[in-house]
């Protein structure tokens, strides 16, 4: 039975989902950013697998260099580009993993571990909000060079990224 696979990388942990040919789910876990560990998870439906999507964050180039080393297909996901996230005003990361706040109520957690989590997702949702608002900000005041426009090109690098590598790297 084919699989796929998608990963939602952050700073420290990865959620890694797959789903059948039927768009049932096959597997979700919250792993730490470790190409063994993520691989181990994967490697039990290897050939089953038609690809892997990862999210084009600032840090997915090991992730990516390393399933592909592994023999995994792997697709470079540019979030701002898919429809899902269209018209969204928050765009969560446990979202992205298909959790919703209200699974919380239906998992099997003391009221006191259930409140910790919920307390969590808020703060989240407070965080992404706060980028949001600051990614607004540079973007007003921090302009790319005509040099650095070809930057816009690359797969997965948007205007904020963009800026970052053009900072980082030229002369300013």
């Amino acid at each position: 039975m084919k699989r796929h696979a998608a990963i939602d990388l952050h700073s420290n942990n990865s959620v890694l989902v797959m789903l059948d040919e039927a768009d049932r789910m096959v597997l979700q876990r919250r792993l730490p950013n470790n190409l063994e560990r993520i691989c181990e998870e994967l490697d039990p439906h290897g050939e089953e697998i038609e690809g892997i999507a990862v999210e084009s964050t600032y840090n997915w180039y090991w992730l990516v260099d390393g399933l592909m080393e592994a023999g995994y297909r792997v697709h470079l996901v540019n979030t701002a580009a898919v429809k899902q996230y269209e018209g969204l005003k928050y765009k969560e990361d446990v979202h992205d993993a298909r959790w919703q706040e209200k699974d919380v109520d239906q998992l099997a957690l003391a009221e006191s571990s259930r409140l910790a989590v919920k307390s969590h997702l808020a703060v989240m949702h407070c965080l992404n909000e706060q980028i949001e608002r600051l990614e607004a900000e540079i973007l007003k005041k921090a302009k790319l060079r005509p040099d650095d426009q070809g930057l816009l090109t690359a797969s997965g690098v948007g205007k904020v990224l963009a800026l970052t590598i053009a900072l980082e790297t030229g002369e300013q």
